[in-house]
Order: structure tokens, then sequence, then C-alpha cells
């Protein structure tokens, strides 16, 4: 119970930060605009398009529907409260929520790699770098305004530092593999370019049961094999629906409708 104090702590405490960043504790976010939970609403009814939008600026407009240029991560996260509440919530306290997580696996990440690989690392240099990166980078821009943009990127980005997490340790088991490579499949339905992170499990695997010193050609051959399934079921599974939701968009696999947005 002892080790998710400090863990918890942090969340709490950045979460407050952030809060009080965002709306100067009015309650008030700076940022109105929100797609996501409109988009959560048409899924819940089985649609993809966001139905008779107030505001159209940045949506795309195809066959006369409007859709979200984003990727459908955010909007899932949505669909349980409409679903329980049947209400929309400002997307900024998602942001918040998952901005606070953030940190927290960031720390966590630190943590490691004090233990693993950088023993001389003293606890404030730790909590240094943890305060730069929580309140001296984009992060706490990102983390704070609440734009439909951000809020996509958001969601997403943990995702991509959870991904590291689970594979930037001394000793790795094929879990940690699978738990890195789902985290970045799921990262594809946010942000498709954070997929590209699957090359770090990717490089070290191949590192450690291809290309080390006491692996048999047998051994070599069964991690072959194994390496197909652990990335190909995984990847191949969060790619299909990457893809479909594409199709079912906008006809094409790979149009993500960038070219179609509208800026006014």
């Amino acid at each position: 119970m002892k080790k998710f104090v400090l863990p918890a702590i942090i969340f709490l405490t950045t979460f407050w930060i952030y809060f009080g960043i965002s709306t100067q504790w009015s309650f008030r976010p700076k940022w109105v605009l929100d797609y996501f939970n409109p988009l959560a609403e048409s899924l819940l009814h089985g649609r993809l398009d966001i139905v008779n939008p107030p505001v159209t600026y940045d949506l795309v407009h195809i066959g006369g529907k409007w859709y979200a240029p984003w990727g459908i991560l955010a909007a899932l996260f949505l669909l349980p409260i409409q679903a329980i509440k049947g209400r929309f919530i400002p997307p900024l306290y998602l942001t918040l929520l998952f901005a606070s997580a953030d940190v927290v696996v960031f720390y966590l990440l630190l943590r490691r790699i004090r233990l693993d690989f950088l023993a001389k690392l003293t606890s404030a240099s730790l909590w240094l770098l943890l305060l730069l990166f929580a309140y001296g980078t984009t992060h706490v821009y990102v983390g704070t305004l609440g734009s439909v943009w951000h809020v996509d990127q958001m969601v997403t980005n943990v995702f991509g530092t959870l991904g590291v997490y689970f594979i930037f340790k001394k000793k790795r088991t094929i879990n940690d593999y699978l738990y890195s490579i789902c985290s970045f499949g799921v990262a594809l339905l946010g942000r498709a370019t954070l997929v590209l992170l699957v090359t770090l499990p990717a490089v070290l695997y191949t590192w450690d049961y291809l290309l080390g010193i006491r692996v048999s050609p047998k051994q070599r051959k069964q991690a072959i094999i194994r390496g197909i399934f652990l990335f190909g079921i995984p990847l191949g599974f969060f790619t299909v629906l990457f893809f479909a939701y594409n199709r079912l968009r906008f006809g094409s696999l790979f149009e993500y409708g960038y070219q179609f947005i509208v800026e006014s």
C-alpha cells in the first residue's frame, strides 16, 4: 500500500496545480470548443460523424457529414460517463486527468532508470527532473489548455510514456514487451505517429533474443516465431481498428482527413 502513496500524492498535486493554471480556480475552462463529447455521443448511437455541430472549425466535411480529423481515443474515454450520466463534461478535465497520470508515469520511469541504470542519480536530481518535466516543458501547456488538439495529444501521450516505461528496464520479460507493444498500439488510435515508438521494443527484442552471444540457432528461430506473434497480433489488431476508422469515415484506409479540414 505504501508504494502507491507517493504516486497518488504526485497525481493529486499535479492535478491541483494544473487545474489552477487552466481555470484560475474558476471551474471555467479557457477553451470551450469541444468535439470529443459530441463524437462520443455519436458513437453511442452507432455513428462516426458529428451530428449538427454548432461550430465546424477544424472539422472535416465529406459526403454532407461532419467528421473529426483526430483519432477516436479521447472520445472512447468519455463513453462511460455519457452512457451512465447522459451528460457532457468539459474535455479539459479529461486532459487534466491524463496529464497528471503522465507525470506519475514519468516519475516511475525516472525511478526505474535510477534503480536499473543510474544508481548515482540522487533523489534531489530525480525530483528536479520531474519538476522540470511537469512544470518546465510544453507538457504544462498541453496539459492545461484543453483545446481539442491538445486533449487528443495528452490522452495519447500517456500511452506513449507507458509504452516506454514497460520496456525500459534491465531485465525484460515477454509480458513487458507485450504491455509496451499494446500501449503503443492504443496510441495509434489517438495520434498515429506515436506508433513509431514501437521500434524501441523491436530493437530491444532483437538485441535480447536474436543477437545475443549465447543464443543458439534453435533459440533464434523460436524467438523469431514468438516475435511475429508478439508484435503481429496486438499491432495487427490496433492497425485494423485504425484503418477501419479511416475507411468508414473517408472511404480510404490511408485518409486521415487533414486535407479536408474546414478552417473557417
